[in-house]
């Protein structure tokens, strides 16, 4: 199971190459966020191409992880 941190509707995705660029932007800079904890990319971070939707998902352990860890961006 994957959390959803982005999604958009898969035509928007395939006729859209501003809205696609930003998707994988997003997947792009989670792939790094879990490669600099070191954590597997695969088992991590997805893209999932669903009938209707475009989401791109994390693990909950690295949800946990990126909700849990000290930093500034971290407002709890």
């Amino acid at each position: 199971m994957y959390i959803a941190t982005a999604r958009i509707p898969r035509h928007a995705y395939e006729e859209n190459g501003e809205a696609r660029r930003k998707m994988e932007g997003i997947l792009s800079h989670l792939r790094e966020l879990a490669l600099d904890v070191g954590m597997d990319l695969d088992r991590n971070v997805v893209i999932q191409r669903l009938d209707d939707e475009i989401r791109v998902g994390i693990s909950p352990e690295l949800d946990l992880y990126l909700r849990e860890s000290p930093g500034e961006w971290n407002l709890n």
